[in-house]
């Protein structure tokens, strides 16, 4: 026997008892995960510190709010731990697309139409730099309150 390793505690039996009464109370499915789609996913960041600000989730019951949050402890600098609703922002680019070139895009297809975004906690003030359509070409940038 190796040093560490002992005969078990319980019996095998009382083992798959207790085992079957835990997952019993479980309330969710073991390894079943669900899509979430992060559209501004590597293409938002922090105009505090400059660092990527990276989707987050929190569980409260059976509500999951989303976050884009600061990347705080990169480069070993002091936490910025700055973070903002990610429906609230992905509402503002969608407007921004609107406004800036009357393309009326669905919260899914963000992606394909934005360069890159810069959020501000001090103002709550955004910079988008946008992909517009052929229509308009190149990139506008706007800046939202």
């Amino acid at each position: 026997m190796r040093i560490g390793n002992h005969e078990p505690i319980v019996g095998p039996n009382v083992f798959a008892a207790a085992a079957a009464q835990l997952q019993s109370r479980r309330t969710r499915t073991l390894g079943r995960r669900f899509e979430i789609a992060w559209p501004l996913k590597g293409r938002i960041e922090c105009a505090a510190c400059g660092r990527p600000m990276s989707p987050h989730t929190i569980r409260h019951g059976n509500c999951v709010y989303r976050y884009y949050r600061c990347r705080s402890t990169a480069g070993g600098r002091a936490p910025c731990g700055r973070q903002v609703s990610a429906h609230a922002i992905e509402i503002a680019v969608q407007q921004n697309l609107w406004l800036s070139g009357g393309v009326h895009v669905e919260l899914n297809q963000i992606r394909d139409h934005v360069e890159s975004v810069v959020y501000d906690y001090r103002d709550e003030g955004i910079k988008a730099s946008l992909i517009v359509p052929e229509a308009v070409r190149g990139a506008a940038v706007v800046s939202v309150k």
